[in-house]
């Protein structure tokens, strides 16, 4: 299902009034919409309200700019409510949300197999026994398992050693001076990455 893209109360003053007199020409008498909610009559008032406001303004009065104010937010609310009977009216059928003068979200893009973590770096951590470990975020990641051995050769002398939403973590109760070896994984929607590349170093 396609979904209304407005953006309308980031737009510059010109480029909102614009776009919202485009919407209400592309909506008049268009058979999708008929009957708009609020109405495009309603629409065009608040429009021609705001531009009146932002004229009267020019002169830099306080009280001006503050009309100014309030006839965008109303402008505002009232475009955006537009948009929602647009969505509802559309059923989410992109032609449709098109014709009616207003954009369609980009659909978001399927996140495939993870990549492993790479620039993996072990330093010494900032208290004793401690190893902070870093690396390059995983796009499409949602967090990442540390692995910590001091056999590295050994496959089963791996241990989880902690999980972390960032792309860094410290692992502390270790041995003083003691040589460690880390790598990470990546967790997302796609399941587990490979492993990232061995960092070590020793525990401060």
């Amino acid at each position: 299902m396609a979904k209304v893209k407005l953006g309308f109360k980031n737009m510059s003053i010109a480029n909102k009034i614009h776009v919202a007199e485009s919407i209400v020409k592309k909506m008049t008498d268009n058979p999708n919409f008929s009957e708009p909610l609020p109405s495009l009559e309603n629409v065009k008032r608040n429009i021609n309200n705001f531009r009146n406001a932002v004229e009267d303004a020019m002169d830099g009065s306080r009280s001006k700019k503050a009309e100014q104010r309030e006839m965008e937010k109303v402008l505002d609310a009232c475009v955006t409510r537009l948009a929602e009977y647009v969505q509802v009216a559309s059923r989410g059928n992109e032609k449709i949300i098109l014709s009616s003068g207003m954009g369609v979200r980009k659909a978001p893009s399927r996140i495939g197999k993870l990549e492993a973590p790479n620039k993996i770096v072990a330093t010494y951590g900032k208290s004793e026994g401690e190893i902070e470990v870093k690396w390059k975020r995983v796009y499409g990641s949602k967090a990442y398992i540390i692995e910590i051995t001091n056999h590295p050769d050994k496959d089963e002398s791996w241990r989880v050693c902690g999980q972390s939403t960032k792309s860094k973590y410290v692992i502390s109760n270790l041995k003083s001076g003691s040589k460690y070896y880390i790598r990470v994984s990546a967790l997302g929607a796609a399941g587990k990455s490979a492993y990232s590349e061995i960092a070590a170093n020793n525990a401060g």
